[in-house]
């Protein structure tokens, strides 16, 4: 009797071990996935960031190179508040291969921001003769413009914002990874602060 019940607890602990060994393979959850490739995204670490992303990480990037140095520099100051963001994770819940996180960002209101850029500009036009200008004198005046604006609005900005939005997983070879987030306008406008809502409401209002 003896025998058997040592046998038992010998194949009890083989299992044991078996199914922990699994779990050590499994990798990261869902989760831990998520709030690796946003570190690494706030760090601007894209060769990181790519190991926890099924789509090509390069297509994420919201903010294009800028030649002009008054407006590079506003892009500049742009995208360094657009990655001082803060988050939560939550509700993480697995179906078989795939899975969704909840993500709930805090982040500088930019969509308002830039409101109070485009009113600063259409304001202040009339006054500074800016529609008797040529083309090229006129986007040199309105980027030096938008630039001292930003600048002093920024000033007083604070990350009041949240937004949660909802990211999807996929395990691929035992490994979770955020689904591509390239046409999914809620991430992109959480993490921007609000600017996607913002220039979806100026294209509604000129069409």
């Amino acid at each position: 009797m003896k025998k058997i019940l040592s046998l038992l607890l010998i194949t009890v602990m083989f299992f044991s071990m078996a199914s922990c060994g699994a779990k050590e393979d499994q990798g990261p959850s869902p989760t831990v996935t998520v709030d690796n490739f946003l570190k690494a995204i706030k760090a601007q670490d894209f060769e990181t960031a790519a190991q926890y992303y099924e789509g090509d990480i390069s297509d994420l990037s919201m903010l294009q190179e800028e030649d002009d140095p008054v407006l590079s520099g506003i892009l500049s100051s742009l995208t360094e508040k657009i990655l001082d963001f803060e988050y939560t994770l939550d509700n993480e819940v697995i179906k078989k291969n795939t899975a969704t996180v909840d993500i709930t960002f805090k982040t500088y209101d930019l969509g308002k921001v830039m409101e109070e850029l485009i009113n600063g500009i259409l304001t202040d036009a009339p006054a500074l003769g800016l529609m008797s200008l040529d083309q090229e004198a006129l986007e040199a005046e309105i980027a030096e413009i938008l630039s001292v604006q930003f600048q002093k609005i920024m000033q007083d900005a604070s990350k009041d914002k949240t937004i949660t939005v909802t990211v999807n997983l996929v395990k691929k070879d035992g490994v979770w990874l955020l689904k591509d987030l390239t046409d999914k306008e809620d991430f992109m406008n959480a993490l921007s602060g609000g600017i996607m809502e913002f220039a979806n409401g100026i294209e509604d209002t000129i069409s």
